[in-house]
This record gives structure tokens, C-alpha cells and sequence, in this order.
């Protein structure tokens, strides 16, 4: 039987102190999840959000137009765990977007052209060899080497960039005009920092079971039913709303506008400390914010674990959207978005621009088109700034010519890790060290996937640590 919290004496006149079963600090999906499986299995957690707002990277918004926006993460992929089961655990599988007006194609910038990029690579399908062989981005040079992928060699013993795995298997072409600007847009990380066995652990795994990629798409099983990227009717945002009412359904009491300062020892329990001056004491804390913040706060008591956390870098995004008449743009917008290659004759801060009204249906009133551009961080530039560094840059590729229009932007600073190469070694050293204090878990997207799913999926986890079944 859980019980309630019980007050305990006051260390002094300024600080109140309670003790409580469990505490989650950070009230992203990945700590809202953890609290919903914490109660899932009898013990009531206390959820601490610095921010206003529940949901951390994912937001949504509703403008005076009706238009929808993400200011975060706009799908899932929700065959991944952490997808569809929890969705529909919450009653959210009905609420299921499958896609929009424009088909499921992307396009990647070809010095100021926009080219469609060839598809099924990166969701493992077959015919991801075709729509290379067939592709104009790629040289004849390329597309011959292409045939002869099957009788490269055996890959290496250890991790490799993304950069390299593809230059190897595929050719340089492939890994600088296809792949870079790929992982850019959505890592927001160059190919060559990150580590291919925890970005592309699928395509990793089939070149070491059939010793080739080409061989091993062409033989690949049919994707599922419902495979692929999603999003919900509501907003992403729905999610994180369904897990917080979940959660105080199962007994989770969950506060924002709540900083803590700091965690030390009290006891055999941990001792929470707020920025307000109240004190929490628990058995269990599960700390489900960025990765820096973790470090810092997980120092006190694991300095091992908050060694490995602060070895994992996080990158800067500015995200832009803007709200225009479709007639105030020349481009067909005939795909979901476009992803940005580098050119050094063409520098650009934008990685990545999403036709959000085309890739997702119910975003945006009839006659107007909702755009969202992902740019590299950029502190130096004030927002007007950077909203016309955006502007200007979607002027030239897709010919955008309105000058009004809702505009937003956020700002996220440390938003999105880098997956460096031997990042799953890293992980199994942060396990290793927390084992030795089982009062504190870790969740978040810099464990095993930077996706929602990825994020919901650890929050499970730390919540299956914590509370192991009886």
C-alpha cells in the first residue's frame, strides 16, 4: 500500500519538508511517462517542472487563425516502443494523423534547386537501391559503385561516424549529397560527429548479418501496417496533456513553475532541494531533464554518472514558423519539406524547412500554408534577425513573398544530443554507475533515440527500474 505523504520537522523556519514516494524532475514525455508507470505500479510520484508549461520539446499552439504549429517535434514513429501501445493506453490511437495533401516525398537543395530525395533508404526499404540508381542527385560513377556494394569489405570491429559508414559502403557522393544534410535536419549534428550504431542502428545491423547494405534492402521484409511517421490530430502536445492526466489519475501529483536546486544525501533517502526553499525527501528520484542539467544535478550523489552525462554534447536549434497565403508562394509544395545540403558557395542557417500544412491534414485554414524552418543555432542574431535570415532563405527556395503573417519562434539551446560515435558504450557506462545508487534513474532523448517514442520508451524504463514489480 502506497502511503500518503507524511510531513516531517522542519530543518528550520524558512524550509518546509516533506517526504514523498517518488520524484520526477522534469515534466518533458519522458518524465510525465515515468510518472504514469510509476502509478501503473502503486507508487504516487511527484513530478517538479521548472518551465510555465508541461511538455517540454513538444508544443504546440492554436493561432487566432487556426492555424496548428509544433514548435517541437511535429511526429513519431509509432511503431516504435513507446508509439502505438501508449497511444492507445491513453485513448489517443483514434487521434492518429497517417499524413496530408502532398505525398510522402521530401526534397533536399541542389545548390538553389530543390530535388526530390530518394526514398526508402532510411526507412529500411527496398526500394531505397532504385530510387538512387534512378536518382539525379547521384553521378554515374556513383550509381556503379552502387552495383558493386555486395564486394566491399567486412565492416569494422567498432562504431564509425555516419559520414564514414556511408563513404565506405556507398560511395562519397551518397554520404555528402543525401545523407549529411539528412542527419543535419533532423540530428541537427554534421555526419561526421555522430556514431552510426546508435543514429542508423538498423542499417549498422544489416551490413554485419549479410555483409552488404544493397543485399540486405533488397531482401528486407515488408514495412507493417501503420509503419512510418505519424502525428496527432490535436497537436503533438495532446501527448504530453494525456500522460499529465493519466499520471494524477494514477495518484501523481505534478507541479510546474517548481526548480530544484540541488539533491544531496538525507539518510538512506535523497533530499531534494527547491529553488522556493521546500524540501522534499524520497527513496526514489528520476531525473527526466536535458542531459547537462542531469549532470549537474546527479553529481552530488553518483560523480561517476554525472562524468558520463557531461560527456554528451547538445546541440543548438532555432525554430521558425510562419503562417502565409498560399499565394504568396511559387513553389508546388508537392512533398513534406526539404532538408538543406551544405554548399560552400551557398552558406545557409537553414538545415531543414517542413511543408507542415502538406506532410500533416488540419494544419492550417483553407488558402494558407503553415512553414516551419529549423536553422543552426545562432545566439549571436536577435529574433527579428533571425526571422529574417529565415524568410530571406525560403525567398530563395521556395520563392516565399509574403511579408506578413503569424510568425513564431523558439529558441532551444541544448535541445538535441549528439549521438557521438561509441554513444551506446557511453550508456552502458552511465548504467554502470547508477547501479550503484538504485534510488536514481535517468530518462531522456539523449539515452537511445532523440524521437518521442525513444524519449516516452526510457521514461517507462527508469519508472520499471524504480518500482520494480513485487
Amino acid at each position: 500500500m502506497v502511503l500518503p505523504p507524511r510531513r516531517l520537522p522542519r530543518d528550520d523556519a524558512r524550509m518546509a519538508v516533506s517526504e514523498v514516494p517518488a520524484v520526477v524532475i522534469g515534466g518533458g514525455v519522458a518524465g510525465l511517462a515515468a510518472a504514469w508507470e510509476l502509478g501503473a505500479r502503486g507508487v504516487s510520484a511527484t513530478v517538479l517542472e521548472r518551465a510555465p508549461r508541461l511538455g517540454g520539446l513538444v508544443e504546440s499552439e492554436r493561432t487566432p487563425e487556426g492555424a496548428l504549429l509544433e514548435h517541437g517535434a511535429d511526429g513519431l514513429l509509432a511503431d516504435k516502443v513507446g508509439g502505438f501501445e501508449v497511444l492507445a493506453a491513453l485513448g489517443l490511437d483514434e487521434a492518429i494523423v497517417r499524413g496530408g495533401r502532398a505525398p510522402k516525398r521530401a526534397f533536399v537543395t541542389d545548390g538553389d534547386a530543390l530535388v526530390e530525395m530518394p526514398g526508402g533508404l532510411f526507412a529500411f526499404e527496398r526500394r531505397a537501391m532504385w530510387t538512387m540508381m534512378t536518382s539525379p542527385l547521384l553521378s554515374v560513377g556513383t550509381k556503379l559503385g552502387l552495383l558493386v556494394e555486395p564486394l566491399r569489405g567486412r565492416p569494422p570491429a567498432d562504431d564509425e561516424t555516419v559520414s564514414s559508414f556511408f563513404s565506405r559502403r556507398m560511395g562519397d557522393e551518397v554520404a555528402r549529397k543525401l545523407v549529411a544534410p539528412m542527419v543535419q535536419g533532423v540530428f541537427g549534428a554534421a555526419a561526421t560527429d555522430v556514431g552510426v550504431r546508435s543514429v542508423f542502428p538498423k542499417l549498422a545491423a544489416m551490413e554485419r548479418q549479410y555483409g552488404s547494405l544493397g543485399i540486405a534492402l533488397l531482401i528486407a521484409k515488408r514495412a507493417p501496417r501503420g509503419h512510418g511517421l505519424v502525428t496527432l490530430g490535436g497537436g503533438m502536445e495532446s501527448l504530453p496533456r494525456a500522460l499529465a492526466e493519466g499520471g494524477r489519475a494514477r495518484g501523481a501529483r505534478i507541479e510546474t513553475g517548481k526548480d530544484v536546486a540541488r539533491l544531496g544525501q538525507q539518510g538512506s533517502m535523497v533530499r531534494v532541494e527547491l529553488t522556493d526553499g521546500s524540501v522534499l525527501h524520497t527513496s526514489r528520484v528520476i531525473l527526466a531533464t536535458g542531459v547537462s542539467r542531469a549532470a549537474e544535478l546527479v553529481a552530488p550523489l553518483v560523480p561517476a554518472a554525472a562524468d558520463v552525462l557531461g560527456a554528451i554534447r547538445a546541440s543548438d536549434a532555432e525554430v521558425v514558423s510562419f503562417v502565409v497565403p498560399r499565394a504568396a508562394i511559387d513553389h508546388p509544395l508537392d512533398g513534406s519539406g526539404v532538408v538543406v545540403a551544405e554548399d560552400p558557395a551557398r552558406p545557409r542557417r537553414t538545415l531543414a524547412c517542413t511543408f507542415a500544412s502538406e506532410k500533416w491534414h488540419g494544419r492550417a485554414p483553407e488558402g494558407t500554408v503553415v512553414l516551419r524552418s529549423v536553422l543552426r543555432g545562432a545566439p549571436e542574431l536577435e529574433i527579428d534577425e533571425l526571422i529574417a535570415a529565415a524568410r530571406e532563405e525560403l525567398r530563395v527556395l521556395i520563392g516565399l513573398r509574403a511579408a506578413d503573417g503569424t510568425t513564431r519562434v523558439r529558441r532551444r539551446r541544448g535541445a538535441l544530443p549528439v549521438y557521438a560515435v561509441a554513444h551506446q558504450e557511453r550508456v552502458l557506462r552511465l548504467n554502470g554507475a547508477l547501479a550503484d545508487d538504485p534510488r536514481i534513474s535517468v530518462c531522456g532523448n539523449y539515452l537511445r533515440g532523440v524521437g518521442v517514442p525513444d524519449s516516452v520508451a526510457t521514461g517507462l524504463e527508469a519508472a520499471r527500474r524504480a518500482a520494480p514489480p513485487a
